[in-house]
């Protein structure tokens, strides 16, 4: 019982810590300010987190967690075309642009910026997942396709949060770019 108790408080810790640094940035991420988002007693996050960097490892943790969670959530054999991928990919970045994750996004792009050697071994785990994607749809030249594809998702997600917040995201803008990228010509 206690390690259950234990692993829901450490998750409302994390999902706590993941608004902070949404909502402030890694100078607002105090174990104090996270206390107060999961509204808990002062000491909580410390009792569990007992320095910053061991919260940061755990933010960064969850949004591994969470991307490959999005992963896993696709039916094995679903994606059979460079356009089934492309939509897929299109229906998420629009999700990631939306409550309850555009908070998300917001703190993993952050992080992303101030813990770059930390978040490196993620984004290749992510570069497989979509190699392997490609692979199951006989997209050709996977590795520099992969790579312009995942450039496009975080210059998509860093220009909505930073220049384009007001506007809403749709699938339909993206879909073109995503469709060209995995199909056609050679990528630089």
């Amino acid at each position: 019982m206690t390690d259950r108790h234990g692993s829901i408080r450490r998750q409302a810790l994390v999902a706590a810590a993941l608004d902070v640094v949404a909502e402030q940035g890694l100078k607002g991420l105090t174990h104090r300010a996270v206390d107060r988002q999961a509204e808990l007693p002062n000491g909580s996050t410390a009792n569990l987190f007992r320095n910053r960097e061991s919260l940061v490892r755990g933010v960064l943790e969850e949004l591994e967690r969470r991307s490959e969670e999005l992963w896993s959530a696709v039916p094995a054999g679903s994606l059979r075309s460079a356009d089934d991928l492309a939509r897929l990919l299109a229906t998420w970045l629009v999700a990631m642009l939306q409550e309850p994750n555009l908070g998300l996004t917001r703190a993993r792009l952050t992080l992303t910026l101030s813990y770059p050697d930390e978040v490196r071994g993620g984004h290749f785990r992510l570069l497989t997942m979509l190699e392997s994607a490609m692979a199951q749809c006989r997209i050709t030249k996977i590795k520099s396709r992969s790579r312009s594809v995942a450039a496009f998702l975080d210059g998509y997600l860093l220009h909505y949060v930073t220049v384009s917040a007001t506007e809403r995201a749709a699938a339909r803008q993206v879909l073109p770019p995503l469709r060209a990228l995995l199909t056609e010509g050679s990528p630089a």
